[in-house]
C-alpha cells in the first residue's frame, strides 16, 4: 500500500495568481488533510522526494503552512545558517548547519551515502 492510500485529502486549493507561465512556475497548493497522522506520515516521506528515481518527483517541496510572521523568522535563520556556513568554510571546517526547532545548529547526522552509478 502506497502513501497515497493512507491519506485522506479534505480539501486544497492553488494559492496565488495563474500567469502565462503557469507550466515553468506552478502556483503552491495548499492541502488541508483530514488528521494530524496524515500530516505527519506526509512529511516524514516527503524528504524521499530529493532522492526519488524520476525527475519530476524531484521537483515536488513539501512544507508545513506558515504564518507571515513565522516566515520571516525562517528567512532570518537561513541567514544566519548560510553565514555560519561560509564562516566555516572560510575556517576550513567541513561543518555543516541546519535549522531545527527554531534554531540553527550543527548538523551531526552522518552524511548521505553517494548513489552507485553502474554504467555498461
Amino acid at each position: 500500500m502506497g502513501i497515497v492510500e493512507e491519506v485522506t485529502i479534505r480539501k486544497s486549493v492553488r494559492l496565488g495568481k495563474k500567469k502565462e507561465d503557469s507550466d515553468e512556475n506552478p502556483r503552491p497548493l495548499r492541502v488541508e488533510l483530514e488528521s494530524v497522522q496524515s500530516k505527519n506520515l506526509i512529511t516524514r516521506e516527503a524528504s524521499k522526494l530529493s532522492d526519488h528515481p524520476s525527475e519530476e518527483m524531484r521537483k515536488i517541496f513539501i512544507k508545513k503552512d506558515m504564518t507571515p510572521l513565522e516566515r520571516q523568522e525562517w528567512k532570518d535563520l537561513a541567514k544566519v545558517k548560510e553565514a555560519r556556513q561560509a564562516e566555516t568554510a572560510a575556517a576550513g571546517e567541513d561543518t555543516k548547519w541546519m535549522i531545527k526547532d527554531g534554531a540553527v545548529v550543527k548538523d551531526t547526522r552522518p552524511p548521505k551515502k553517494a548513489k552507485e552509478t553502474i554504467i555498461m
